[in-house]
């Protein structure tokens, strides 16, 4: 038997298995797990204090679920993309009424998070009825700044139930302006939903990634979400990074790394340069990689 030869092969073997799991390990700080349930949890996020950057990116992960629950606030977490994005699941807010006119039900979802901005060109802000308006407000520094849409549509004549996408009839959406957080979302109606009620008791008003909802003439008898998926933007801090880079100590974007200003006009993000790849906020995160290996990458001749 030849156990040099065996004996190479696991010492690959064992080279192979340490590069996975150093990969791996590569999203988060040493000893800090990357994982919660279903979701990878990058730093600079961590679901301890030790294992984020800071109190900002401190989330709860909750072990008692199955799979384990990642969340922040009162928002479940679907997924961190280190381009500066995270995924949740928010409330849609609701107005529901009895063919008397009588309030049946209502909900108004509320979101109390600074460190986080609605994504403006991620989401849209969708209102589904036919006697409906609703409002997206903000709430910062003691001043208060809306947006919102309408729709209306009664008659004698039936809907046709050929829609479209949320183009104007039943359904309306309205772009999101940059910066908005500590945010409210509420629905309306006009009548109580009086005049439109055989087809349409509820109004509804929601902040949702674009391309997740597609509206269809039955959403106006019943719409099946009692919740939507939502982006948000995250940067590190609230200084530029010309500003950030003066202090050697807590700038994130050191080495192989460039700098690049937050959309929302507080923070900024780190990325690698060309030629790494990996988690840009950990020391010696970006790694250099061979561009020829990939073809989408280079122009290298063979």
């Amino acid at each position: 038997m030849d156990f040099d030869r065996i004996c190479d092969q696991t010492s690959l073997f064992r080279v192979i298995v340490l590069a996975i799991v150093s990969s791996a390990e590569a999203l988060a700080l040493p000893t800090c797990s990357h994982m919660c349930g279903d979701v990878q949890v990058p730093y600079p996020f961590g679901t301890t204090k030790e294992c984020a950057l800071n109190s900002d990116f401190v989330l709860n992960c909750d072990t008692s679920t199955t799979p384990h629950t990642l969340s922040t606030g009162n928002l479940n977490v679907t997924m961190i993309s280190l381009e500066g994005q995270l995924h949740v699941w928010m409330d849609v807010a609701r107005k529901c009424y009895y063919q008397s006119g009588k309030l049946e039900s209502s909900l108004c979802a509320t979101l109390q998070l600074i460190t986080y901005t609605a994504s403006s060109k991620a989401n849209k802000f969708v209102t589904v009825g036919c006697d409906t308006f609703g409002y997206l407000n903000s709430f910062q520094n003691g001043n208060l700044y809306s947006t919102g849409c309408l729709s209306r549509c009664k008659g004698n004549t039936p809907l046709p139930e050929n829609l479209g996408n949320c183009s104007g009839v039943g359904c309306c959406q309205v772009d999101i302006p940059p910066g908005m957080n500590n945010i409210s979302i509420e629905a309306y109606s006009f009548n109580n939903q009086s005049d439109v009620w055989d087809f349409n008791n509820c109004s509804y008003a929601f902040v949702v990634e674009q391309g997740w909802f597609n509206f269809s003439y039955d959403n106006l008898r019943y719409l099946p979400y009692k919740m939507v998926l939502m982006v948000f933007d995250w940067a590190i801090g609230i200084e530029t990074c010309e500003i950030a880079q003066q202090n050697t100590i807590t700038y994130a974007c050191k080495g192989n790394r460039t700098c690049s200003n937050s959309p929302n006009g507080s923070g900024y993000l780190c990325a690698c340069k060309n030629g790494f790849e990996g988690n840009p906020y950990l020391t010696d995160g970006c790694q250099d990689i061979d561009e020829c290996e990939d073809d989408a990458m280079n122009n290298c001749l063979s």
